[in-house]
């Protein structure tokens, strides 16, 4: 199972991400993938109120996207690329 989450944790409150992530543990299958971005270089797992959430995940692959940018007015605007994958 693959979850793609795109950049909406950066717009949600600490207890909206809980809420999220413990959806995601309760349903994701035992091989459960989720990917996204971040306008930051830091997973929304790394904060004091989430750090509890990634206790069955691991951080997978975590990028910095910002030293990758692009010239022009097509630039990319994200910080980070993170997978998390169930343990």
């Amino acid at each position: 199972m693959a979850v793609i989450l795109l950049d909406s944790q950066d717009w949600m409150a600490a207890d909206e991400i809980t809420a999220l992530w413990n959806a995601i543990d309760r349903t994701g299958s035992d091989e459960v993938r989720v990917i996204f971005r971040t306008a930051g270089t830091e997973s929304p797992l790394e904060s004091a109120e989430t750090c509890s959430l990634a206790g069955n995940l691991a951080a997978a692959t975590t990028r910095r996207m910002r030293d990758r940018l692009r010239p022009g007015p097509a630039r990319e605007i994200y910080g980070g690329f993170h997978c998390y994958v169930r343990r």
